[in-house]
């Protein structure tokens, strides 16, 4: 179970700000032996996100309002990196399909395909050569009793991962 709370100004814009509350249940299996390293994980999540403003700022700045997100899926992972919190060497495998439905509680429905890969080159000692693939891709984008198929900026942006200007120690996407 995972629980999330974040408040921040909106990335679009200085203006108006984002309340993105956020729970997941997991069911992960993780395996041993051969497959060492590698866990597969079935998930449902909620998320809400408000954006606190004026009205006046809302309409100037396009704000892609109040959304709630019933979404489930699978992730796979596999980690082979010799440390997870700052790896010098190894590789990293992250992919997840989920899908967001009316019916699972949220207002906002879309199909979402992620895959991420990091490898890890050791050239001297201490320092080593990184590599990282990352994608996310949505499709048929809908929000509930409204034109505006527009994702939240909580969808869009995320931090954490692997990366050099990520949030390391962290799991990709995984800070919101």
């Amino acid at each position: 179970v995972v629980l999330r709370h974040e408040a921040r100004v909106s990335p679009q814009n200085t203006a108006l700000w984002e309340l993105n509350y956020a729970g997941e249940i997991s069911l992960t299996h993780k395996f041993r032996g051969y497959f060492e390293g590698l866990s597969l994980s079935l998930f449902y999540g909620q998320k809400i996100s408000l954006e606190e403003g004026t009205k006046e700022q809302k309409d100037f700045f396009i704000a892609t309002g109040d959304v709630r997100i019933g979404e489930t899926g699978i992730r796979l992972f596999y980690e082979g990196r010799n440390d997870s919190a700052w790896p010098t060497e190894g590789y990293l495998l992250e992919a997840e399909l989920s899908r967001a439905e009316y019916a699972l509680g949220g207002n906002l429905r879309f199909q979402k395909w992620s895959y991420l890969v990091s490898y890890y080159y050791p050239l001297l000692e201490m320092t080593s050569l990184a590599f990282q693939l990352s994608m996310t891709a949505y499709q048929n984008v809908g929000r509930q009793n409204s034109d505006l198929n527009v994702l939240p900026a909580s969808e869009r942006l995320s931090a954490g991962g692997t990366g050099s200007s990520n949030v390391r120690a962290f799991r990709y996407a995984s800070l919101g």
